[in-house]
């Protein structure tokens, strides 16, 4: 997926932050890395028929500089991996002999922390987490690479300084850090074809392994090492309201401005009226202000023309026009301050205050796409301030969380962590809803964990564990939601999946809002996709999702596994081809796959010779599909920015994806279009698309 600007990819940092941690070893000063297997691993590198694990193993060992080890016990497991073979597995992994002592150890532990035997993994199994207690020191750090859920569960309870790491996980690590090309595809090629199979072998076996505990641990662990818009709605929004929320924008001047009189509430209406060219009765009483609110009708004219340069993807010249509107706004307040009376300088610096917020704020949603971080705060701290001014105090809180969303995505988690206090204090005072004191909250707790406050973390996620034990679902719905938007929107697809998790557990847990499963499941695909994704590009790692598990706690499981098996399917469909066009053939619109007539969101463009584009894009029902097209003029700015639908006299071609660009991208299908067939479409942002100009 291609890199997003602005609050996407930025890595500025500030004194006190904490760095994301890479799996992969940097010096010999740093800790050696060492690897415990467990015996699915090279059972399913038998089952995919990967060509010589072995000797590539090897080589990626002695290129990265790490050590592979294998109890005895499972070792016995693997009859493949005998005799003739032998010699060559143990001068790959070194087999290490495990007493039954020191297995009963690891049992009385569990046992001792209230973990029934029944719940315990099985003696070769509990034989891998005493080999690497085994191997455990300061210099060293020990990774047990499994897809055993009970295994992967006992350890956790245990809570030895021992990581777990999937198979899929593994593989990529090895994708990312051998050092010859053939080595990184050759790992990369079977990570994908390991967890189908993982994927796969679940589906079979649904009866037998819960699809809760098993999907949610294998797409957690499958991007462990893969860490790596906007929607400002408003957010007083009633949880009632199964529509969309709606923005603050479609208000055009005063929104909720409190404390006004009869007579300050008329006249603000004969305000709004004739700036909106309405049909005004009584002008007499603004006739003062009529030369002024002219002057509002001007710069809205140039917020009309930046919403004409964003659809021609002219930014710089979107955002002069934002400037030349806060001039035209910011003359016509100082020149009422000459000719009006006191009362009515009052009404309408609270008219045109509202109009400089939203200038500002929209330049500075500008000013984030083109990567300018301290330009876009600086108009947002004006925005807030004229929101102040005028009045709008949901304006001016949903515009603190902005920021404080902002400094989190950039990685400024001192400045975040204050802007998120700030702003629930804000909305403290201003007795607004309480989602917006748990956006702030969660919010909080997330970037202090990214910070490396563990401890304050988890105490303040078990503070809204409580709130949302004690009636409050259905704020909690809404806000992990929303939450999970954000972070999917600027690339960290692991802390999404886990917020919409937290959403899935509330909703199925709730009595009014089941409808809403769905809508969270959507979005759960897309996230994991994105995951998949970004996976073969970065690795940085938090586990940052095992704090916010602990946010709700899930009752209703019936309900939340039946939702977890219609996930389960769609990522095992992504593996599935699909029905390709013979040589020299096309298709009819008409006779393409329904959900193919859909349309398609754009995650990437891949720019290739002789004009030709292929639009990576993504549909739920579908999976990720490449448009393959000839442009006459390059698409500019984020994919995700357009949308693409065939159009109805459409005749493509749906071709086998090549392996190379299959495996980087996920795409089931190439489908081969000429431009006249094929409508790309490019969303200009929300807020000016809901601005009545």
């Amino acid at each position: 997926m291609a890199k997003k600007k602005g609050t996407t990819r930025k890595t500025k940092k500030r004194k006190g932050t904490k760095k994301s941690k890479t799996r992969r070893p940097k010096s010999s000063t740093e800790k050696e890395y060492i690897y415990v297997f467990d015996a699915n691993f090279f059972i399913s590198l038998k089952h995919i028929k990967a060509t010589q694990p072995l000797k590539h193993l090897k080589e990626a060992k002695e290129e990265i500089g790490i050590k592979y080890y294998i109890s005895d016990l499972v070792y016995n497991e693997l009859p493949f991996y005998k005799r003739s073979r032998s010699t060559k597995f143990k001068d790959t992994v070194e087999v290490k002999e495990i007493s039954e002592q020191s297995i009963q150890w690891v049992k009385d532990d569990l046992s001792n922390l209230g973990i029934k035997e029944s719940r315990h993994a099985q003696d070769p199994d509990l034989s891998l987490i005493s080999l690497c207690k085994k191997l455990l020191n300061k210099n060293k750090r020990i990774f047990l690479v499994s897809d055993d859920f009970k295994l992967g569960e006992n350890l956790k309870i245990l809570g030895y300084p021992i990581e777990y790491q999937s198979l899929s996980a593994f593989l990529l690590f090895l994708a990312k850090n051998s050092k010859t090309p053939e080595l990184r595809m050759y790992f990369s090629s079977i990570q994908k074809k390991t967890l189908k199979y993982n994927l796969e072998y679940m589906l079979e076996r649904k009866e037998i392994y819960n699809p809760v505990n098993k999907l949610m641990f294998l797409i957690e662990n499958s991007i462990e090492i893969s860490n790596e818009g906007f929607d400002l709605t408003s957010i007083d929004a009633s949880i009632n309201d199964k529509s969309s929320s709606q923005s603050r924008f479609q208000n055009v001047c005063i929104d909720d401005i409190d404390g006004k009189d009869e007579t300050t509430a008329r006249i603000q209406n004969l305000c709004n009226n004739y700036i909106l060219s309405k049909k005004v009765d009584e002008l007499d009483e603004i006739i003062l202000m009529l030369p002024l609110l002219d002057d509002i009708k001007k710069s809205r004219r140039y917020l009309a023309a930046a919403k004409e340069s964003l659809k021609e993807d002219q930014t710089e010249q979107a955002i002069k026009s934002l400037k030349a509107a806060t001039n035209q706004l910011m003359n016509s307040l100082q020149l009422a301050g000459s000719i009006l009376p006191k009362n009515q300088y009052s009404i309408f610096q609270k008219v045109v205050t509202n109009e400089l917020s939203n200038c500002e704020f929209l330049r500075a949603f500008l000013y984030i796409g083109l990567d300018k971080l301290d330009a876009s705060i600086e108009a947002l701290n004006a925005t807030a301030t004229y929101a102040t001014i005028g009045r709008t105090k949901r304006s001016a809180m949903a515009i603190n969380y902005l920021k404080a969303l902002i400094f989190t995505f950039n990685g400024l988690y001192d400045d975040a962590i204050e802007q998120y206090r700030f702003t629930e204090a804000l909305a403290t005072n201003y007795a607004a809803s309480k989602q917006l004191i748990l956006k702030c909250s969660i919010g909080r707790a997330i970037t202090m964990f990214l910070a490396g406050l563990e401890s304050e973390s988890l105490e303040l996620i078990n503070k809204i564990n409580n709130e949302t034990q004690e009636g409050n679902l259905e704020n909690a719905i809404i806000v992990f939601q929303e939450l999970g938007d954000y972070f999917y929107a600027i690339g960290n697809p692991k802390i999404s999946i886990a917020l919409y998790r937290e959403a899935l557990e509330c909703a199925v847990d709730s009595d009014n809002f089941k409808w809403k499963v769905n809508s969270i499941l959507n979005n759960m695909k897309r996230a994991y996709m994105n995951a998949m994704l970004e996976g073969l590009i970065y690795d940085d790692t938090t586990n940052v999702d095992s704090i916010i598990d602990q946010a709700h706690e899930l009752k209703n499981f019936d309900d939340f596994n039946d939702a977890i098996g219609q996930l389960a399917e769609f990522n095992a469909m992504m593996y599935r081809d699909m029905e390709y066009t013979k040589t020299g053939e096309t298709i009819d619109y008409f006779k393409l796959d329904e959900h193919m007539r859909e349309k398609f969101d754009v995650v990437d463009i891949l720019e290739g010779g002789g004009n030709k584009t292929v639009l990576i894009a993504f549909n739920k029902n579908i999976g990720l599909i490449g448009f393959r097209t000839k442009l006459k003029m390059k698409l500019m700015g984020m994919p995700e920015n357009y949308t693409v639908v065939l159009l109805k006299n459409a005749k493509v071609k749906i071709i086998k994806p090549s392996p190379k660009l299959k495996a980087k991208y996920l795409i089931r299908a190439i489908v081969a279009v000429t431009q006249e067939h094929i409508d790309i479409d490019r969303n200009i942002p929300v807020f000016f698309a809901q601005m009545n100009i």
